[in-house]
């Protein structure tokens, strides 16, 4: 079986390594790349022919981050319409399709990783995308649902920062 791997960097920038023709593509936000480099580079270099495989889950997993510092923040919900965001609901500020996980805040640098641990335990969010300029001290959630985004309203939760 080969492999083509694809690391997006936002719209129309990404890497690319292994042949055109790969029976599997697997496309990576950069934002959520969190793979070890030195292990990247050599799974990269070993998918140069036909002949190349990879077990799947073989990656190894992502340490379990530090904090750096928690603050408590306004947090509220989003969803990929229109009125909530801009002409292109399902592209963050960064160039990602949206995806649980996504966070948006002008606060913190696109890349950043979260934990919001009284709502979601060890999940960490990734910081993809943008509010409103008025909102530079809040966070808000991408949600699939607009349901779940106004039952989620507005909460001042602890964030923290890895």
């Amino acid at each position: 079986m080969s492999v083509q791997y694809r690391v997006a960097f936002g719209k129309n920038d990404e890497a690319v390594a292994g042949p055109d023709d790969a029976e599997v593509v697997v496309t990576v936000a950069a934002a959520d790349a969190t793979v070890d480099p030195a292990y990247a580079a050599s799974v990269m270099s070993s998918q140069t022919g036909p002949e190349s495989t990879i077990p799947a889950n073989s990656l190894p997993a992502a340490n379990a981050a530090a904090t750096r510092y928690s603050t408590e923040r306004i947090v509220t919900a989003y969803t990929s319409t229109i009125d909530q965001c801009d002409s292109t609901p399902f592209t963050t500020a960064n160039g990602t399709t949206v995806h649980d996980g996504i966070v948006a805040a002008n606060w913190l640098k696109f890349g950043t990783r979260v934990r919001i641990p009284s709502m979601f335990g060890d999940k960490v969010f990734i910081v993809a995308d943008r509010m409103n300029p008025r909102f530079d001290d809040r966070m808000d959630i991408w949600m699939s649902s607009m349901s779940n985004a106004r039952v989620f309203g507005l909460r001042r939760l602890t964030i923290e920062v890895l």
